[in-house]
């Protein structure tokens, strides 16, 4: 059976013409079979110049679809989203209790369209009419078969959408009055020598002699990192922590490595949940492994309601119509670190987009403790993608467990530098080799003394090969493996600022914060507490640890040490980051955070204060914080003051948040403890999107892959 290919190509005067004078020319020498195989049609149609909407029309140099629909680039060619929400709300509580995973119940598992929503998740097709389509004609459309594993047909018959097999046969009739398609793709790109993302949805129409074919080349919608720049629409927070309800702690009277505590001193009355290097510990993966006992109940389940009427307070006064969304953490509160938000796009018609939201899994199989808290996630708009290589965590070599954790993944904001434009920023991560003793996922497994060995600390390689193949925000990895839970928003964070970069970066100062010490010690005020304002949670707290003095904290040589390693290795990430992304001094803000020695390996290190740094923007002039709890001179926090002066200039306004007994003592702060759906805007439109470097000439820019 001969093929030919139909191209459709653009109808200007000199080709009537030239078509013309060759129809006059071979007309008497046609044969009936001739005239009819001249008359064979194939003309598939998808939204190649991305306006919404299909062309159906003659050609239109403004508004056509056909040129450039065979080969898919950046700046032209038909879209179709990865259809992985759940717009039919299939998944439940008691898929997590069955350990089944939360993306087995996705729209793109069944073979149907699930309502008006999961309708405008697909991407659209016409075949045009082949009016005088004889009796016997047919037609086949079908997926390439790079892609026929990653994606699905629909087609629109007498009783509704079905999907379309490859060997399924279309009519004369339907070939007569074109065909109303539509696409769906089942997953992401994951690894560019497996799929690419490229769809070719093939059409060959027959008229039971000569067969003709056209063809459209979709991609499916990169996953792009949202940044902290765009507005937040859904903030995540932890539920009541678990068994704040009155349930019985009898049986949780089991030792925690970490601080060591006799079980014989617990009662009932006393609450326990994972800190976050608990959680950040593959030995623990369950409901009844370590967990860190904390204090008495009452004031447990008072401090996470200041933690949380503070986060509320300030994110609704920052943005009214910001939607709170209390998930079931029970005694893994670290929401931060479950799962990453993405977002991907395609046009819709009259200029508007169709926004899929993705949650991105850490790369944590064993943190089933995720389970629940993803499934309230997941629903119409928001899908999830899961993606780890094979014990990934356990050994070193598939990926640091603590770094696997979705807290050490951001975005750099969009920039320019050295001529090469990010106009959606880049990832940020990471990654970095230090001294460790226990030789499982660096973090405590409970194993004390031993050899301090240099290793490597890395995220799962699996994970960042999926994220780098997106292709439109190149990854950047920065030192963050001295730190002993190792996550990038322990150190930096991005905030809108209005220059022309459009933000500036924060950046943990221990340099600052031991000056401020020292400035109260050199005026002789060296017996100020060093905490203040903790008095309704006492209880959870070590005596100790409240009677310190600034003096105390001072002339400890350990902690005088770690502020200095520490801000060595912070400059280095400074330095790093002044290469890469070409920030200067002046896009830098500096606030006060103090380190110590982790517990478990005093070569690695975790904050001693709440980390200012690891804060989180609630707007273009709103910002939340830890509240300090520092050192009061004339009944002032010094930290909050010093946070305080060094945002002023920016505009930006701070709300403080309760979190000492909530997350600081967890060694996690409020960043660590809360997550953000946020609304892209102008960066939906990801092959071009809308930049807020309002006074840099892109022409001169080369786009960075």
């Amino acid at each position: 059976m001969m093929i030919s290919k139909n191209y459709s190509t653009p109808n200007h005067g000199i080709y009537k013409l030239i078509f013309g004078v060759m129809l006059i020319v071979f007309s008497t020498v046609t044969t009936a079979k001739s005239e009819q195989s001249l008359t064979l049609k194939a003309d598939l149609r998808a939204d190649v110049n991305r306006d919404g909407e299909i062309y159906l029309g003659a050609y239109d140099i403004e508004m056509e679809d056909k040129t450039g629909q065979t080969h898919w680039t950046l700046k032209r060619g038909a879209i179709v989203l990865p259809n992985i929400d759940d717009d039919a709300d299939r998944c439940n509580e008691n898929l997590a209790i069955q350990d089944i995973s939360v993306t087995a119940c996705n729209d793109a598992k069944d073979l149907v369209i699930n309502g008006d929503e999961d309708f405008s998740d697909l991407a659209p097709l016409r075949l045009m009419p082949w009016v005088n389509a004889p009796k016997q004609a047919f037609g086949i459309i079908s997926i390439g078969s790079k892609a026929q594993e990653k994606a699905r047909l629909f087609i629109q018959r007498n009783d509704g959408w079905q999907v379309l097999n490859a060997d399924t046969r279309l009519t004369a009739s339907e070939l007569r009055l074109g065909v109303n398609l539509k696409l769906e793709a089942l997953d992401v790109v994951r690894d560019r020598k497996i799929w690419d993302g490229r769809v070719d949805v093939v059409a060959q129409i027959s008229d039971g002699k000569s067969t003709v074919e056209d063809r459209v080349q979709f991609h499916v919608a990169p996953m792009v990192l949202q940044s902290d720049l765009m507005r937040i629409k859904r903030l995540y927070l932890p539920g009541m922590p678990w068994a704040q309800d009155g349930v019985s702690l009898s049986k949780l009277k089991a030792p925690t490595s970490l601080n060591q505590l006799d079980s014989n001193q617990l009662d009932q009355s006393e609450y326990a949940y994972l800190s976050i290097l608990d959680a950040a510990n593959p030995m623990v993966s369950d409901f009844s492994l370590q967990r860190r006992a904390m204090a008495k109940l009452g004031p447990l389940g008072s401090a996470y309601k200041a933690f949380y009427d503070d986060f509320v307070i300030a994110a609704s006064s920052a943005q009214k119509n910001t939607r709170i969304v209390k998930l079931t953490t029970n005694e893994d509160p670290w929401v931060q670190d479950l799962f990453e938000m993405a977002y991907t796009a395609m046009p819709k018609a009259k200029g508007k987009m169709q926004i899929l939201h993705i949650a991105i899994r850490a790369a944590q199989p064993q943190r089933i403790t995720a389970q629940i808290p993803l499934i309230e996630v997941l629903g119409p708009n928001v899908g999830i993608v899961e993606q780890w290589s094979n014990e990934s965590g356990i050994t070193p070599k598939n990926g640091d467990f603590s770094l696997n954790s979705s807290g050490n993944f951001g975005t750099v904001p969009p920039y320019i530098h050295n001529n090469k434009l990010y106009p959606l920023g880049r990832i940020l991560y990471g990654a970095g080799e230090t001294w460790v003793r226990t030789g499982i996922g660096i973090i405590d497994s409970g194993i004390a003394g031993g050899e301090y060995k240099m290793r490597k600390r890395q995220p799962d390689t699996s994970f960042m090969k999926m994220l780098a193949a997106q292709g439109l925000q190149k990854p950047l990895v920065i030192d963050t493996a001295w730190l002993a839970v190792g996550h990038i928003d322990e150190i930096v964070a991005f905030v809108p600022v209005k220059t022309d970069r459009g933000w500036k970066i924060v950046v943990a100062d221990p340099n600052a914060a031991w000056a401020i010490l020292k400035d109260i010690t050199d005026k002789g005020m060296g017996s100020t507490k060093f905490l203040s304002g903790l008095d309704p949670w006492a209880i959870a707290i070590e005596p100790e640890q409240l009677e310190r003095t600034v003096d105390d904290i001072v002339k400890n040589p350990k902690l005088e040490r770690a502020q200095k390693v520490t801000q060595a290795k912070i400059s280095g990430v400074i330095k790093k980051l002044k290469d890469e992304i070409g920030i200067q001094d002046k896009d830098i803000i500096r606030v006060p955070v103090l380190f110590k020695p982790a517990p478990f390996n005093e070569r690695n290190f975790i904050a001693l204060m709440p980390n200012a740094a690891n804060l989180v923007v609630l707007g273009n002039q709103s910002i939340a914080v830890a509240k300090q709890h520092g050192p009061l001179i004339d009944g002032k926090d010094v930290f909050e003051k010093a946070i305080v002066d060094a945002f002023e200039p920016t505009g930006l306004s701070v709300s403080w948040v309760e979190d000492y007994i909530q997350a600081h003592i967890g060694d996690g702060e409020i960043h660590c403890q809360s997550n953000m759906l946020r609304d892209p805007g102008g960066w939906s439109k990801w092959w071009q999107p809308v930049s807020n470097l309002k006074a840099i000439d892109y022409s001169k820019a080369v786009w960075q892959e």
